[in-house]
């Protein structure tokens, strides 16, 4: 009886520490963001673009996401150096990924033996090996206590404040 009782402890202890095979984690996004990430790639389709989220928490009532479009990643530079890939994905009902950037990926990777780092180079170098030039776009969403605002502004880099002049307000 015991022999049985540690064998079913062992087969559960193995089937429930599985670890799981997908490269990233695909997250899902809420109503409110869900609708200006559906309006990005609306206003800005692109076929083999990179789509990427940046979310930078400024205090636990202000929230600055970039939004982004284009041949390689935002960050590829600071991604090489460090080796950073993005751990979640948000994937829409239209196809589009978007990768998703918080400040985890420095400190933190997935349990990966397929290499998820060499590949997101690739993906970088294949866009930038393109015939077709393809302009970057950017839209900057604040989130100030649950007020949405929604600037474009092509010029902003992830986690630092955005650029003073010429800003298009989108949406208030």
């Amino acid at each position: 009886m015991k022999k049985i009782i540690l064998l079913f402890i062992a087969f559960l202890l193995f089937t429930s520490c599985k670890k799981s095979k997908n490269q990233n984690i695909e997250i899902i996004p809420k109503v409110k963001i869900l609708k200006i990430l559906n309006d990005f790639v609306k206003d800005n389709e692109c076929d083999k673009c990179i789509y990427e989220i940046y979310i930078d928490k400024i205090n636990p009532y202000h929230y600055e996401l970039i939004i982004y479009k284009g041949q390689q990643s935002l960050t590829l530079e600071e991604n090489n150096k460090n080796e950073q890939i993005p751990i979640p994905i948000v994937k829409l009902k239209s196809g589009v990924e978007f990768d998703v950037y918080s400040g985890i990926e420095h400190y933190f990777t997935i349990n990966d033996s397929s290499n998820s780092f060499k590949k997101l180079k690739i993906k970088s170098i294949n866009n930038l090996n393109s015939k077709k030039e393809v302009e970057n776009k950017m839209w900057i969403v604040k989130d100030s206590m649950n007020v949405i605002t929604i600037l474009k502004n092509d010029k902003v880099y992830p986690f630092l404040p955005p650029p003073r002049g010429k800003i298009t307000f989108l949406k208030k």
